[in-house]
């Protein structure tokens, strides 16, 4: 048996569906599946009911649920510690970004943070939020620095600065008299973002609470965002930072604040436990708050002209 596979069966337990599974960790649907097939025959157990409702553990596969998460913590904090103490053998430090925060932790200031420390051997490399989490989890990275809520409680966050989303309109819109928006005002308009995907999970979710179903179109660019507001109507969803680069002309949209709190854009430094209590840990968020800080501007008033 695989510790892999139990990694991959909890997953599947705490989705409730391959398909989702599969998404949160970067592999096929088919080879997810694959290996939870050849972990039930490994046992000589059926470990899930197939149902139209989705996947639905049997009894053998809440009592493996059980003794699986305990042995995957364990395995977790044993790859932690070794490569704690092999990076801290090595006098050298990983950092983890994502490219979304380029515009407030551009490479130069990172550059200038290596060249602080020339006794320490330091790299940064780039990686999806959720590859961060992981990677930071496994003691891979340091640390890392990433956009959006953090999920796993087991890290340390330290919230470096937040933002606010805004909705990209028409002028002709009925939504463009008013002075914001609340999440509420959304519903029933077209939207369009380039939001990732555990913000868009997060939205989705707001707005069911709210008792209406987002008709969310995903983008990969603001710039697809833009001409879809300009030309088709649609309602873009953003970061208000956006708004502080030069942008096309669009004499036809403006842009109004979202005030639900629930859709602030986070810029976290996250870290583990063990790691946290590291200077040069330290010195990192200094040294990121001080660049934020200088980007962290206020925007011109609402509502905002492109």
């Amino acid at each position: 048996m695989e510790i892999r596979h139990l990694r991959y069966f909890l997953e599947v337990c705490q989705y409730g569906s391959i398909l989702q599974a599969s998404r949160h960790i970067y592999l096929s649907q088919q080879a997810l599946s694959r290996a939870i097939a050849s972990l039930e025959q490994e046992l000589g157990l059926t470990l899930f009911l197939r149902t139209p409702q989705g996947l639905v553990l049997t009894e053998a596969g809440k009592r493996m649920q059980e003794l699986a998460k305990p042995v995957v913590d364990s395995m977790d904090t044993l790859i932690e510690e070794l490569a704690y103490s092999s990076a801290m053998a090595k006098n050298s430090i990983h950092f983890g970004t994502t490219s979304a925060l380029q515009f407030f932790i551009p490479p130069s200031s990172l550059l200038q943070f290596k060249n602080q420390a020339p006794n320490i051997h330091i790299d940064f490399s780039e990686h999806s939020f959720d590859q961060c989490e992981d990677m930071v989890k496994s003691g891979e990275l340091a640390a890392a620095l990433i956009n959006g809520p953090v999920v796993d409680p087991g890290l340390v966050a330290f919230n470096l600065a937040y933002r606010q989303r805004v909705a990209i309109i028409s002028k002709d819109s009925p939504l463009s008299g008013k002075s914001s928006l609340r999440l509420q005002d959304l519903a029933g308009q077209r939207l369009v973002s380039n939001i990732n995907n555990r913000c868009y999970d997060n939205l989705c979710a707001l707005c069911l609470s709210l008792g209406f179903t987002p008709n969310i179109q995903r983008v990969s660019d603001n710039s697809t965002v833009y001409e879809l507001c300009s030309t088709q109507g649609y309602v873009g969803i953003t970061i208000d930072f956006v708004l502080l680069v030069p942008l096309p002309h669009y004499s036809n949209l403006i842009t109004l604040p979202i005030m639900d709190s629930e859709l602030s854009y986070p810029l976290v430094l996250i870290t583990s436990p063990n790691q946290y209590k590291r200077k040069i840990i330290q010195r990192f968020i200094k040294h990121c708050c001080a660049i934020i800080s200088e980007k962290n501007v206020i925007l011109p008033q609402y509502p905002f002209y492109f």
